[in-house]
């Protein structure tokens, strides 16, 4: 089996049996009052609570506010009930660096909505990645989850997507877009032989960048930020930080 294929195969393979279980996609409703897909979150178990992890953008508004928002579960698609912890921007800068909301959800909610999660052994807990690794990002796109073709009646069909890149470490891409090297993970996202060009990621904020290890074991790295079409990169905030979030918050 050549690279390539092993990574297709792997990446599937994650993607089937542990990602798409805790991955969830985030909605607003419209001035309709009809859902529309904007974003992806992850839920986590973390210390004997569940949290639904997502980008903080993807859940404020046009003044920098929080929205309440919902998620579609397997039951159909409900408003999140719980406990926000949501990152800021630095007020000198105008910048949020980890760009991470946290939602604390109920035993009674996540039992409700049969909600799956990841659990704290499957986080990876590395603060630099090797470029040996191979890392996938998977959310679900905007473009392939229009309301006008997904919403049938009161059911959205969701279409999830996955993309392999490579791991950047070089220092410059970092100090380039203004990111971290210790709180940032940095993946390529553009055209490699795996793929023609890839499907533009608006939509999949808040997923997970995931890494299989030489072992070829699975593990949750960052939650995804941010891409760059021109650089043809994508950065992902390292979920050791939301960790460090929690015990800071209490």
């Amino acid at each position: 089996m050549s690279r390539n294929e092993y990574v297709i195969s792997a990446m599937e393979s994650a993607v089937k049996n542990i990602c798409s279980r805790c991955t969830y996609p985030i909605f607003y409703n419209d001035y309709r009052n009809k859902p529309d897909l904007v974003a992806t979150a992850l839920a986590v178990h973390i210390e004997g609570s569940v949290y639904l992890v997502t980008a903080a953008h993807a859940i404020k508004n046009k003044d920098n506010k929080v929205n309440s928002f919902l998620i579609g579960t397997d039951s159909g698609i409900v408003t999140i009930e719980g406990r926000y912890i949501v990152t800021e921007a630095n007020p000198s800068n105008g910048i949020d660096l980890y760009d991470i909301a946290l939602v604390l959800l109920s035993d009674n909610f996540v039992s409700k909505n049969d909600l799956s999660f990841i659990c704290e052994e499957d986080i990876c807990q590395w603060e630099f990645l090797d470029e040996d690794f191979f890392v996938f990002v998977s959310g679900f796109p905007s473009s392939r989850n229009k309301q006008a073709k997904s919403l049938k009646g009161n059911k959205f069909s969701t279409f999830q997507y996955s993309y392999a890149g490579k791991v950047r470490t070089d220092h410059e891409v970092f100090f380039q877009h203004n990111r971290s090297e210790t709180i940032h993970t940095c993946m390529t996202f553009g055209k490699n032989p795996l793929t023609h060009k890839p499907i533009h990621p608006k939509g999949c904020s808040g997923g997970g960048i995931w890494i299989i290890d030489r072992s070829g074991r699975v593990y949750l790295d960052s939650i995804f930020i941010e891409y760059y079409a021109k650089t043809e990169v994508a950065f992902g905030t390292k979920i050791i930080y939301a960790l460090k979030m929690l015990s800071q918050t209490g």
